[in-house]
């Protein structure tokens, strides 16, 4: 069954990958540039437009829409990815273009162990027999 495509996610995401894209101009996604990944927003949010005026007629729009937020989501991933290898795992740059930095991920939790059953250590249980005074006398 196909994914489900959560266009407001996506294209909120895409809008913030496009701003921090714009303020680094610079950056390269192998062939894909700040141009095409603009073409390909603005064709989703125009594709998501046109959906929400025609909801009669979706059966084309809506496959067509699915596809470019798809494509735009597979961008948005390359693109963090390529933030993180470009800047690092805990570079401003890769927390503004959505991602969880680095230092701001919470450190695992180590298990503890309790013992189960009642079984207890041997030393740590003193007898209450009668005559038991806890020490030897031999």
């Amino acid at each position: 069954m196909p994914q489900k495509v959560k266009i407001k996610a996506i294209l909120k995401n895409a809008l913030n990958i496009k701003t921090v894209w714009e303020a680094n101009p610079d950056f390269k996604m192998g062939d894909v540039l700040l141009n095409d990944f603009t073409t390909i927003y603005d064709a989703a949010e125009g594709l998501a437009e046109e959906y929400s005026r025609k909801r009669v007629e979706l059966t084309g729009v809506k496959n067509n829409r699915d596809d470019k937020a798809q494509e735009l989501n597979r961008l948005i991933t390359r693109f963090r990815s390529g933030m993180r290898a470009y800047y690092g795992p805990d570079s401003a740059q890769y927390g503004q273009s959505g991602a969880t930095r680095a230092s701001a991920r919470k450190s695992p939790k180590r298990k503890s162990k309790i013992a189960k059953g009642g079984q207890h250590n041997r030393s740590s249980v003193q007898s209450t027999a009668p005559g038991f005074s806890g020490s030897r006398t031999d």
